[in-house]
């Protein structure tokens, strides 16, 4: 018989349960997704109060400014440095809480129609 100029390779057998090598999925926390969520949510919550304080304080300094304590140029500036500081952290969290729900709805419709 003839060799081929351009012999064709052999294919791997297909895998069998013995030797597939994708490992088993584990299945779905839905408690650590849920406390994940919970987690972002609470931080989203604290930095959210927060700048409600630096507000307070911010709004409070600038009534008082016959008093000479207050009379610091920087101290405004740097309250509102702080302010938006944390009003960008809130709004980080909120979003990050919003895509993790997001991932957490979708996991639980797979796990779901897995069922």
């Amino acid at each position: 018989m003839k060799r081929h100029r351009n012999p064709q390779a052999r294919l791997p057998k297909p895998p069998s349960p013995d030797n597939d090598p994708t490992p088993a999925r584990a299945p779905f926390d839905i408690a650590g997704g849920v406390d994940h969520l919970r987690q972002i949510v609470s931080r989203a919550d604290a930095m959210a109060c927060a700048a409600e304080h630096q507000l307070e304080r911010l709004s409070c300094s600038f009534e008082d400014v016959n008093d000479a304590a207050d009379d610091d140029d920087d101290g405004g500036a740097r309250g509102m440095e702080h302010l938006a500081h944390l009003l960008g952290a809130a709004k980080e969290s909120a979003r990050t809480a919003v895509y993790v729900s997001g991932q957490l709805a979708i996991q639980l419709a797979k796990h779901r129609r897995s069922a």
